[in-house]
């Protein structure tokens, strides 16, 4: 499976921040992320994609829990 979401992102630390910067971060459209994989798990709020399993599923790679609402497109693979 292919998803193409939309991140989250955050402007700011645990220090002051001018509020002119915060406000022009607020402009800033997300980034697009593909994320490819086996989906392991769908609910009705979102995907659970691994990036890499071995054959027999004993033992994987790394896991996006991607929320549903966040999805620009997805498109199986196989």
């Amino acid at each position: 499976m292919a998803i193409i979401w939309g991140d989250a992102f955050c402007k700011g630390d645990a220090s002051w921040t001018e509020a002119e910067d915060l406000y022009e971060a607020a402009k800033q459209e997300p980034s697009k992320i593909l994320t490819a994989g086996v989906l392991v798990r769908e609910t009705t709020t979102t995907l659970s994609v691994m990036s890499t399993i071995i054959e027999d599923g004993q033992a994987g790679g790394q896991i996006h829990v991607i929320p549903k609402g966040w999805v620009i497109s997805r498109k199986d693979l196989a």
